[in-house]
């Protein structure tokens, strides 16, 4: 199973509204979240092109060792997910599934500001790194 090592939650605008970094054993997260960032950031021009109007299916682009993965959701989010690019790696729609879960009960929320520039909230944080643990270890 590919390891998830990045998930980003981009706004119709194309900002960043979060960017969760999930570095493996003897990775340093500072060097990672430049390395990235930089990546989703790359990623949304060719995820958008390839995805145009098709709200809810998973693309997909390598770059260096890493696979990157984007979602078109509903409501003009983007998600990117980032992990090892691996032959044969099976499918991360499943996974991608999941972010979107998390991001739909966090929007679903009635305090939530619609007008918010980035998702900072803790709850939504530690959510996120549970979706990724149970993926890395296969438990998903």
């Amino acid at each position: 199973m590919a390891q998830v090592k990045l998930v980003s939650i981009i706004s119709r605008e194309n900002t960043p509204l979060f960017i969760g970094i999930y570095p493996g054993e003897g990775e340093t997260t500072t060097q990672l979240e430049y390395d990235y960032s930089s990546l989703a950031y790359m990623a949304l021009d060719y995820l958008g092109q390839q995805q145009n109007e098709n709200a809810g299916t998973v693309s997909l682009l390598y770059v260096h060792k890493l696979a990157v993965y984007g979602m078109l959701t509903n409501t003009a989010n983007k998600i990117v997910i980032g992990c090892e690019a691996q032959e044969g790696s099976e499918s991360i729609e499943q996974f991608a599934k999941q972010v979107l879960k998390v991001l739909v009960a966090y929007k679903s929320n009635p305090f939530y500001d619609e007008t918010e520039t980035s998702i900072d909230s803790q709850g939504f944080r530690k959510e996120m790194a549970k979706v990724v643990d149970k993926w890395n270890k296969g438990e998903a």
